[in-house]
Protein backbone atom coordinates (compact mmCIF):
# COMPACT_ATOMS: atom_id res chain seq x y z
CA UNK A 1 0.00 0.00 0.00
CA UNK A 2 1.30 3.40 -0.90
CA UNK A 3 1.56 6.06 1.45
CA UNK A 4 -0.86 9.29 1.52
CA UNK A 5 2.06 11.43 0.50
CA UNK A 6 2.90 9.83 -2.63
CA UNK A 7 -0.96 9.39 -4.04
CA UNK A 8 -0.98 13.14 -3.87
CA UNK A 9 -0.21 15.32 -6.96
CA UNK A 10 3.24 16.07 -7.13
CA UNK A 11 3.74 19.91 -5.18
CA UNK A 12 5.36 22.92 -6.87
CA UNK A 13 8.55 22.14 -5.33
CA UNK A 14 8.29 18.73 -6.48
CA UNK A 15 7.94 19.27 -9.91
CA UNK A 16 10.83 21.84 -9.62
CA UNK A 17 13.26 19.20 -8.58
CA UNK A 18 12.29 17.03 -10.87
CA UNK A 19 13.47 19.33 -13.77
CA UNK A 20 16.47 19.78 -12.42
CA UNK A 21 17.11 15.89 -12.04
CA UNK A 22 16.20 15.70 -15.35
CA UNK A 23 18.98 18.05 -16.79
CA UNK A 24 21.86 16.68 -14.94
CA UNK A 25 24.26 14.02 -16.45
CA UNK A 26 25.05 10.82 -15.68
CA UNK A 27 27.84 11.98 -13.57
CA UNK A 28 26.47 14.45 -11.76
CA UNK A 29 23.05 11.63 -10.84
CA UNK A 30 26.17 9.75 -9.43
CA UNK A 31 27.21 12.64 -7.02
CA UNK A 32 23.21 13.59 -5.94
CA UNK A 33 22.96 9.61 -4.83
CA UNK A 34 26.23 10.15 -2.94
CA UNK A 35 25.38 12.94 -1.53
CA UNK A 36 21.39 11.42 -0.71
CA UNK A 37 21.94 7.53 0.26
CA UNK A 38 18.88 7.00 0.58
CA UNK A 39 17.36 7.61 -2.62
CA UNK A 40 19.40 4.46 -3.81
CA UNK A 41 16.47 2.57 -2.32
CA UNK A 42 14.22 4.09 -4.71
CA UNK A 43 16.22 3.77 -8.01
CA UNK A 44 17.28 0.00 -7.45
CA UNK A 45 14.18 -2.23 -7.38
CA UNK A 46 14.41 -5.20 -7.53
CA UNK A 47 12.49 -7.57 -10.21
CA UNK A 48 11.19 -10.54 -9.76
CA UNK A 49 12.37 -13.17 -12.71
CA UNK A 50 10.11 -13.79 -15.40
CA UNK A 51 10.69 -17.57 -15.18
CA UNK A 52 11.22 -19.27 -12.00
CA UNK A 53 14.97 -21.06 -12.60
CA UNK A 54 13.80 -24.35 -10.93
CA UNK A 55 10.90 -24.33 -13.72
CA UNK A 56 13.92 -23.32 -15.99
CA UNK A 57 16.62 -25.50 -15.06
CA UNK A 58 13.91 -28.91 -15.05
CA UNK A 59 13.07 -27.59 -18.38
CA UNK A 60 16.70 -27.40 -20.06
CA UNK A 61 17.92 -30.76 -19.13
CA UNK A 62 14.97 -32.33 -19.96
CA UNK A 63 15.39 -30.82 -23.72
CA UNK A 64 19.00 -32.15 -23.25
CA UNK A 65 18.02 -34.93 -22.09
CA UNK A 66 16.17 -35.46 -25.49
CA UNK A 67 18.96 -34.78 -28.24
CA UNK A 68 21.34 -38.22 -26.13
CA UNK A 69 24.69 -38.19 -27.22
CA UNK A 70 24.08 -34.92 -29.76
CA UNK A 71 24.63 -32.83 -26.77
CA UNK A 72 27.00 -32.63 -23.99
CA UNK A 73 28.71 -29.41 -22.46
CA UNK A 74 32.42 -28.74 -23.73
CA UNK A 75 34.87 -29.80 -21.32
CA UNK A 76 38.11 -28.42 -20.58
CA UNK A 77 40.00 -30.73 -23.08
CA UNK A 78 37.70 -29.90 -25.82
CA UNK A 79 39.28 -27.98 -28.74
CA UNK A 80 38.36 -24.26 -28.77
CA UNK A 81 39.92 -21.73 -30.53
CA UNK A 82 43.12 -20.97 -31.79
CA UNK A 83 44.43 -24.16 -31.09
CA UNK A 84 43.78 -24.21 -27.78
CA UNK A 85 41.54 -25.93 -25.67
CA UNK A 86 38.50 -24.59 -23.87
CA UNK A 87 40.49 -24.77 -20.04
CA UNK A 88 43.47 -23.14 -21.59
CA UNK A 89 41.13 -20.50 -23.27
CA UNK A 90 39.78 -19.33 -20.23
CA UNK A 91 42.78 -19.78 -17.94
CA UNK A 92 43.73 -16.72 -19.82
CA UNK A 93 43.86 -13.03 -18.66
CA UNK A 94 41.32 -11.13 -19.81
CA UNK A 95 44.08 -9.43 -22.06
CA UNK A 96 44.92 -13.08 -23.49
CA UNK A 97 41.80 -13.63 -24.27
CA UNK A 98 40.96 -10.64 -25.93
CA UNK A 99 43.86 -10.66 -28.12
CA UNK A 100 43.27 -13.99 -28.89
CA UNK A 101 39.47 -13.92 -29.96
CA UNK A 102 40.93 -10.80 -32.04
CA UNK A 103 43.86 -12.80 -33.62
CA UNK A 104 41.18 -15.44 -34.87
CA UNK A 105 38.45 -13.32 -35.74
CA UNK A 106 39.66 -10.45 -37.36
CA UNK A 107 39.30 -9.38 -40.74
CA UNK A 108 41.33 -7.31 -43.64
CA UNK A 109 39.20 -5.04 -45.82
CA UNK A 110 40.73 -7.53 -48.55
CA UNK A 111 39.31 -10.43 -46.91
CA UNK A 112 36.00 -9.11 -47.78
CA UNK A 113 33.97 -9.70 -51.26
CA UNK A 114 33.59 -6.69 -53.45
CA UNK A 115 30.03 -6.77 -55.32
CA UNK A 116 29.05 -4.30 -58.22
CA UNK A 117 25.40 -2.81 -57.15
CA UNK A 118 23.04 -0.45 -59.11
CA UNK A 119 23.51 3.45 -58.31
CA UNK A 120 20.32 3.42 -57.10
CA UNK A 121 20.24 0.38 -54.68
CA UNK A 122 19.22 1.05 -51.49
CA UNK A 123 22.04 -0.10 -48.72
CA UNK A 124 20.98 -0.58 -45.09
CA UNK A 125 22.35 1.31 -42.57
Amino acid sequence: MMPEAAMRSPTQRTRQTADMVRQLSHEELTQLVNLVPMLRRFLVRRREPMIDKAELKAYLLQEMAQLGDEYRPMRDGDPFLGGLTVGEYFSLSDRGRAETWEDIHSMEIDDFEERDVKPEAHVSA
